[in-house]
């Protein structure tokens, strides 16, 4: 797997360290992510919601330097989300439904397309909540429903159009501000052009 791209550079020990620059960026987005979070636009009575692209910060903090500092991004996001409002009934929970779900937003840094790393992202982000969901929340399925469907249905429900609403806008970003964006395969993000970019279609 190549190196981190953008600002991050590798030190001669292989530890990837990230410029004064990149940790500004990276705190912004974060920030940024962490409002969207707040912005539901459904949110369902035993948790979670759908927001208003709460993971196209995150991808692009993932697509500009690498996975590493994608997951850096997710994580720190899911403390975040943790802190302000999270529900949790088990240390185990919060870690699945929270750092570790969110933190695998970062996947979509993956040197392979933006639309590959992006699906990748929200399928294991989708994992994350459905263990999460099998191991703590299973007993909420109604009488008579198969408690794994229920899980899958539920979570499904609520990423599959939260991956839907932040893969559009972050294609209208990418087709909009080229430069916005810089692929994992380390392509200089001023060479792309409205036509080339790196986008979702």
């Amino acid at each position: 797997m190549k190196p981190e791209s953008g600002n991050a550079a590798s030190s001669g020990s292989g530890r990837v360290t990230r410029s004064t620059h990149q940790l500004v960026e990276m705190g912004l987005m974060v920030s940024l992510a962490s409002v969207l979070s707040q912005i539901a636009l459904v949110h369902w009575p035993q948790g979670g919601s759908v927001t208003l692209g709460a993971s196209i910060p995150i991808w692009a903090v993932a697509r500009r330097y690498g996975t590493s500092s994608g997951v850096l991004a997710g994580v720190s996001l899911g403390i975040v989300n943790l802190l302000f409002g999270g529900a949790v009934i088990h240390p185990l929970q919060g870690a699945l439904d929270y750092p570790m779900a969110f933190g695998a937003l970062g996947l979509a840094g993956w040197p392979i397309s933006a639309s590959l790393g992006i699906a990748l992202s929200a399928a294991v982000r989708f994992a994350c909540h459905c263990i999460a969901g099998l191991m703590f929340f299973a007993s909420y399925a109604p009488a008579g429903f198969d408690p794994t469907m229920y899980v899958l249905l539920y979570n499904g429900s609520l990423v599959l159009p939260d991956t839907l609403i932040a893969m559009w806008g972050f294609h209208k970003m990418s087709v909009r501000i080229p430069g916005l964006i810089e692929a994992a395969d380390g392509v200089d993000p001023r060479r792309r052009t409205r036509s080339s970019g790196e986008d979702l279609s």
